[in-house]
């Protein structure tokens, strides 16, 4: 999960005062091989400090509101992971910082189009930046850094994190570890060893990728370690170039076990809090009989709990929540349902299309996940909670709202007391947000309402008109979209009612922006063009809402 080796930084905006006084000069290694590949700069929704004041509070901490917080990320690539924050929550104060200078300048060059003053993008290297970053930040965001930088730099990002960390705040820091990393290594080696030697970066890569392919062909080896190199070797030739280049061909890349990164974190001040997300820390999907081994061995010690974890399921990567010292000892990780009373939830799930219930037999409905998971459901109110959930997708939908559409579904529990809804309704959540099923938000956007005008979120108007095939919905995810996605999604400001709409997509299929055609043929008649484009308007709407690009 590699983004960046070095630091980043922000752009100068008026209502934010410059963090960094002057562009520090970047190691030419590490700089040169972002400047050559630039990193495909997306968001990670694991990685919002929504999701870190989330966590946070599930774990009876007092996070800073997101809409006024103050956010640092080091390692901010073009800005893909903060600009969206920045364009959300216009009181939040964003601050960036990376080593490349390509990066930044296409980030700030979408800051200016996007008119944001909220946000700066600097380029800086971390490491001798620290004490000419104004803070406190309440949350600290470093993913895809810390296993690919000297350790001079990951002790950098540790002070960063003692030093500029409000006293409430919250760090997250991601990073390869081990055991599932030890494999891996064996992969990178092979490819450093045939192709490290060239300062090239673009050769490199076409050499690591050339080896990659040799490995992937090798039939005659059947021991175990031939299918392990070959699987391992298939597994990483399907990523995209600018993940293999600074992933597995990067100057650094320093896995370490767990329990070396808590220790480290401690000699900084800093304590474990837990991971990004729940299903991360739940040692009950490896199954009761694990679960009870797992509960002898660590004594009910957290960090040994988490390091048993890692070594029982081979973990290879894991997103870590940090805070001060200070805070540790009002951590309380015994959750319960009254711990999601203010929050909201959404769904990865989807009805499954193939069940078909029998009346009066479980289960009573089934669902399952892009992932090829599934889940059978035997009981009327999590059935009830699953499809309130899965109708409002992918927008959240708030605790109480959450109860009293259930209750809706089931007539049964009308007169039910309140609060055994509320348990009721908590512990199914906590079930699924511990099979990482439900995603939990403390400050949800609103699902779009019918209206004359529709509006898509600036950010994604943006994306779609420089012609990205990807845009970032409002819960922080990049979502595909085609071009004819595109050519809706970049005119959807808001002032354009349907037919004007429709007009505009008839337009561009006069003109060949987009093309019209019935088989090898193209269409060209005036009244055809006009019923394709209200059809094309109709269902791009439908599905640019089911992509969360709707606001």
């Amino acid at each position: 999960m590699a983004t960046k080796n070095g630091s980043k930084a922000a752009a100068p905006a008026k209502e934010v005062a410059p963090t960094i006084e002057a562009p520090v000069q970047a190691p030419d290694p590490i700089a040169t091989a972002y400047n050559a590949i630039p990193y495909q700069s997306k968001p990670f929704a694991q990685s919002t400090p929504e999701q870190l004041a989330a966590m946070a509070k599930l774990f009876g901490l007092t996070p800073a509101p997101i809409a006024t917080a103050r956010v640092l990320e080091i390692g901010c690539s073009a800005g893909g992971n903060i600009i969206p924050l920045a364009v959300r929550f216009p009181g939040v104060k964003a601050v960036g910082v990376d080593i490349s200078s390509v990066e930044i300048e296409q980030g700030q060059a979408q800051l200016r189009e996007l008119g944001i003053k909220n946000c700066e993008l600097v380029c800086a290297d971390i490491s001798k930046a620290v004490d000419q970053l104004k803070g406190p930040f309440d949350y600290i965001i470093c993913h895809g850094v810390f296993s690919w930088v000297p350790d001079s730099v990951r002790h950098a990002i540790m002070d960063v994190a003692r030093t500029r960390l409000a006293p409430d705040g919250v760090a997250y820091i991601s990073y390869n570890v081990y055991p599932g990393w030890k494999f891996r290594e064996v992969i990178r080696d092979m490819m450093m060893f045939h192709a490290g030697n060239l300062e090239e970066p673009v050769q490199r890569l076409g050499q690591a990728k050339a080896i990659l392919e040799y490995i992937k062909g090798i039939t005659a080896e059947q021991s175990t370690y031939g299918k392990m190199l070959r699987d391992e070797a298939a597994i990483v030739s399907r990523v995209s170039d600018d993940y293999l280049q600074h992933e597995h061909l990067s100057h650094n890349n320093k896995p370490m076990y767990f329990r070396e990164f808590v220790q480290l974190a401690a000699e900084h001040k800093m304590a474990y809090l837990g991971e990004a997300y729940l299903s991360d820390m739940a040692p009950q999907r490896l199954g009761g009989q694990v679960y009870e081994t797992l509960s002898k061995l660590s004594a009910g010690n957290i960090l040994a709990t988490e390091q048993y974890m890692d070594f029982f399921t081979n973990r290879t990567f894991r997103q870590t929540l940090l805070v001060h010292q200070d805070a540790a000892a009002r951590i309380n990780r015994a959750l319960g349902p009254a711990s999601l009373k203010d929050m909201a939830f959404s769904t990865v799930l989807a009805a499954d299309a193939t069940f078909k219930p029998v009346p009066g037999q479980a289960p009573l409905g089934k669902f399952g996940d892009t992932a090829g998971r599934s889940i059978a459901v035997n009981a009327a109110l999590p059935l009830a909670m699953i499809q309130t959930l899965v109708e409002a997708r992918p927008y959240p939908v708030t605790f109480d709202d959450l109860a009293r559409l259930s209750r809706a579904k089931v007539p049964q529990l009308e007169g039910a007391p309140a609060q055994a809804l509320t348990d009721a309704l908590g512990t199914e959540l906590l079930n699924l947000m511990l099979q990482n099923m439900v995603r939990v938000h403390l400050e949800p956007p609103a699902p779009p309402v019918s209206r004359d005008k529709p509006e898509a979120s600036p950010l994604a108007r943006v994306q779609a008109r420089q012609g990205q095939n990807w845009a970032t919905s409002v819960l922080h995810v990049p979502v595909g979209i085609s071009p004819g996605h595109q050519a809706v999604l970049s005119v959807l400001d808001g002032t354009r009612d349907i037919p004007a709409l429709e007009e505009e997509l008839k337009a561009r299929f006069k003109d060949g922006r987009l093309t019209a055609q019935r088989g090898n043929e193209r269409i060209t008649d005036d009244a055809q063009l006009g019923q394709l484009a209200g059809a094309f308007v109709r269902q791009a709407l439908v599905e640019l809402r089911q992509l969360g690009l709707l606001i």
